[in-house]
């Protein structure tokens, strides 16, 4: 009257082991190909804010030195040199803006930073004004 159980039981257990274990290895294969993809995208993510973190201290640099020259009323072409080993090419624009009564005059400096990354060619512009000072005796003391 008693039947047994586990003959039956060994041949289900055969079946679904290996099939747990394709199910595992599929779920693993595609867990690290996201991981994978993720890495690669945060590299290159990483590469993009270094150019950027690169260009802002570059820009920030020749903004001081045009100043410190446009102060002075001093020519800024020794201050934008593009370097052939650079990757880097700056282009500046000078505009004398005058006021109404032709008293007051602004200069407009617009700086422009350009650079290739990969394919994409990436651009950053900077405009300040400068009000006109010129260097006097007075002055210099």
């Amino acid at each position: 009257m008693f039947m047994n159980f586990n003959r039956h039981s060994s041949r289900m257990t055969n079946g679904s082991l290996l099939i747990e274990s394709l199910l595992v290895v599929m779920i693993v294969s595609v867990s690290l190909t996201l991981i994978i993809q993720a890495l690669v995208m945060s590299l290159r993510a990483i590469i993009q804010t270094a150019d950027y973190s690169v260009v802002m201290f570059k820009v920030e640099d020749k903004m001081n030195q045009i100043i410190r020259k446009g102060l002075f009323d001093q020519s800024f072409d020794d201050v934008i040199k593009n370097d052939r080993k650079e990757k880097f090419k700056y282009t500046l624009q000078e505009n004398t803006l005058e006021g109404e009564e032709g008293d007051l005059k602004l200069k407009e400096i617009s700086l422009d930073i350009a650079w290739q990354a990969g394919k994409k060619e990436n651009q950053l512009s900077l405009v300040t004004y400068l009000l006109p000072f010129s260097v006097t005796s007075e002055n210099k003391e």
